[in-house]
């Protein structure tokens, strides 16, 4: 996971949707763009579509997230990989480690601290022995 990131707001935003949709719903059934969209305080389909598509298309994440934009029964429809909880918790730790809080950009780098190469942010690289 390096290119692509971090996402968009709205993209971040329905990605986290889609992980706590999917621990919830357990069975994986199409999800309807309207639900998608008033989840999320999407303004419209084409909103909803771009932030897919970035998901959809986003290197490390691609077909585990997003598999399928379709139509059924007249409403626009989506369908997720049953790795979305998973891939949401990887792309967390993949942010927590590289994103700086201050900029907002993917500039820290771990040594000894974590430090980002853009501003003064510094903090201690935490163990998990």
């Amino acid at each position: 996971m390096q290119d692509g990131f971090p996402l968009p707001q709205t993209a971040h935003k329905l990605f986290e949707w889609i992980a706590r949709c999917c621990r919830d719903r357990g069975e994986r059934q199409a999800i309807r763009f309207d639900e998608a969209m008033v989840a999320c305080g999407i303004a419209g389909d084409q909103e909803l579509l771009a932030a897919l598509m970035r998901l959809r298309d986003c290197p490390g994440l691609g077909p585990h997230v997003i598999t399928d934009i379709h139509n059924e029964g007249g409403m626009r429809c989506f369908h997720v990989g049953p790795e979305a909880p998973r891939m949401w918790e990887a792309y967390c730790r993949h942010i927590d480690e590289t994103v700086c809080p201050n900029c907002r950009i993917q500039s820290l780098r771990t040594v000894s601290r974590i430090k980002c190469t853009e501003c003064d942010y510094e903090r201690p690289v935490e163990r998990t022995d």
